[in-house]
């Protein structure tokens, strides 16, 4: 390769030997020069990019129950025997997809699809709970063995949150141990309304996005139906619950956004005027698999409510989480106002016109 050189002295004598117009210079753009992010890209101008990050988890429960196959199937799908032990069921278990509620009738349930139905020896259906979170499988196996029937219960899921695992993995051999009570003894062992309550759903965004969505001031009146204040510690704000269910007082304790290696968590408690106590609880974030998270509210002290309440009121706070958690995954998934967005909400809250949005909702 070469290069031509011009000294000062010879690029006079050339402009003077043209007039000083310099037309003996080349002033047409070199062709090659325009191709240069192809020809030589920068480094690490495309880098590598993640495209999956997923989980599965199987939970496997087992147990031998002095009965035959025919007698656990008839407790596991029959409506007035699985009541009693375990679980309330409106519809069909042993109607394939068909949906149906199974129902603790506490403001907790599951809704539920039946996908095989081969009695006495296979069930499996799939269930979401509250009907807004993660679709997960389950599948009764009923062996015939000496001494009765081996009973495997099978819990699958896909990018399931951490403590979930931990849960189910303790309550199903709990569960396989009440199904062989009732069996043998035909008494009633449902428990009664329970202290805790969980509510969760899938978010579309990561889980910097989401808290940033969620938690902005300007934005949890949308899915919150928080009006003023905002999530911070020692502060506390009006929840809006809708309808004639009236309003809750959040308390913020703690605050930790997200951060590397820490999933972002807000703890709170509710208090309303005729609660004899508050009601704690924690509302957090996980990632789901690439380019997602799971929203999750737990809370726990229900019985601190009395009997007189403790129902009740658990059965609206659950429905209204349900609610605002519907909201929630919404307006993650557009920039727009959520589609559940309480008319009352916008026309008490916001402009009349805000009822025709359909864009980005204005800060």
């Amino acid at each position: 390769m070469s290069k031509q050189i011009l000294y000062p002295t010879q690029v006079t004598d050339e402009a003077n030997a043209t007039g000083g117009t310099f037309e003996w210079l080349d002033r047409r753009r070199p062709q090659e020069l325009e191709g240069g992010e192809e020809a030589l890209p920068r480094l690490f101008a495309q880098g590598a990019q993640t495209v999956a990050r997923d989980r599965w988890e199987r939970i496997v429960s087992s147990k031998i129950i002095a009965a035959t196959p025919e007698e656990v199937w008839r407790a596991l799908v029959d409506p007035e025997s699985l009541k009693q032990w375990l679980i309330s069921c409106h519809g069909s278990l042993e109607d394939i997809d068909r949906d149906c509620i199974l129902d603790f009738e506490d403001g907790d349930f599951f809704l539920t699809r039946p996908k095989i139905v081969n009695p006495p020896f296979l069930l499996e259906w799939r269930w979401r709970w509250l009907g807004i979170g993660p679709a997960w499988t389950v599948r009764w196996h009923l062996e015939p063995v000496e001494g009765g029937t081996r009973v495997t219960v099978v819990d699958e899921a896909f990018n399931p949150p951490a403590k979930t695992g931990h849960y189910r993995g303790e309550g199903w051999p709990e569960i396989l141990d009440i199904l062989a009570a009732f069996i043998r003894t035909r008494t009633n062992y449902r428990w009664p309304c329970r202290s805790q309550s969980y509510v969760l759903t899938e978010l579309p965004i990561t889980l910097y996005a989401a808290w940033d969505r969620l938690f902005n001031p300007s934005d949890l009146k949308w899915w919150l139906h928080v009006f003023a204040g905002e999530i911070a510690k020692d502060q506390t704000v009006t929840v809006h619950m809708g309808d004639a269910t009236g309003t809750v007082e959040m308390t913020i304790h703690e605050v930790m956004p997200p951060s590397y290696n820490i999933y972002p968590f807000i703890v709170f408690s509710f208090k309303r005027p005729f609660w004899p106590s508050p009601v704690t609880g924690r509302l957090f974030l996980e990632p789901a698999g690439w380019g997602a998270s799971i929203l999750q509210v737990y809370q726990t002290g229900w019985e601190n409510l009395g009997p007189a309440l403790q129902l009740h009121e658990r059965q609206v706070m659950v429905g209204f989480w349900a609610e605002a958690f519907r909201r929630a995954s919404q307006l993650c998934a557009s920039t727009g106002i959520p589609g559940k967005a309480t008319p009352w909400v916008l026309s008490g809250n916001e402009p009349q016109t805000a009822l025709t949005l359909t864009g980005d909702v204005s800060e």
